[in-house]
């Protein structure tokens, strides 16, 4: 049997097991548009995930309001702005961006989530039908990531486990804006920020680049 990552029987076991845990949620689907997610040949370094963290944390940050002045503060302290996407970028610079602009990347908390589960700083997933501790967040953040020596830091997730994971979060999404009212309490930017995080983490060449939910 091929085990190879991505391989045909590893690609059937992944959706099978996503289809396992849709049943155990109680939801009844079919996914067969829906190309099944496969492992990263080059899976992104675990440095480059810790500061994508960071860059989702910090625009999350001052989408909840945070000052100018302690964005920048944040930014400059943790070399974070080499980490930001052009989009994210003009966000931080805009001195005053539209409350639409700052309720969407006030969402970006549920990327960092994604990226730190994917340094096994979080144990497991949940459901995707409430917003995410941020103040557990950005604990993981400042006191696992940015104060921890490089060579310190937690190793990334296995390709596979990115990839099973992936998987869920990709139907998930799809559940969520199928255009009916989403099951069980799914929050759609919930689902759709988890989707966007594990885009960038399956994307060769993702760590030159940020992630895009469908909101922005």
């Amino acid at each position: 049997m091929d085990e190879t990552p991505g391989g045909p029987d590893d690609l059937g076991k992944r959706r099978e097991r996503t289809y396992g845990y849709l049943r155990l949620w109680g939801i009844a689907t079919d996914l067969t548009l829906l190309p099944i997610a496969r492992a990263p040949l080059s899976p992104p370094s675990s440095t480059a995930v810790g500061n994508r963290a960071a860059a989702s944390a910090l625009v999350a940050l001052k989408g909840q309001g945070l000052s100018q002045l302690e964005v920048f503060a944040f930014a400059d302290a943790y070399e974070v702005w080499p980490s930001l996407s052009a989009d994210e970028d003009d966000f931080v610079l805009d001195d005053a961006p539209s409350s639409t602009r700052l309720v969407t990347y006030a969402w970006r908390y549920e990327q960092a989530f994604v990226f730190e589960w994917a340094l096994g700083l979080v144990a497991h997933l949940r459901f995707p039908d409430a917003e995410v501790d941020t103040g557990r967040v950005m604990e993981n953040l400042m006191q696992r990531v940015l104060t921890t020596p490089l060579d310190q830091r937690p190793p990334l997730r296995t390709a596979k486990e990115l990839a099973d994971s992936a998987d869920v979060a990709f139907a998930l999404q799809a559940i969520a804006s199928a255009g009916e009212p989403p099951p069980l309490g799914l929050l759609r930017s919930v689902a759709e920020e988890r989707a966007a995080a594990f885009t960038w983490l399956l994307t060769p060449g993702s760590e030159s680049s940020a992630p895009t939910s469908a909101s922005d």
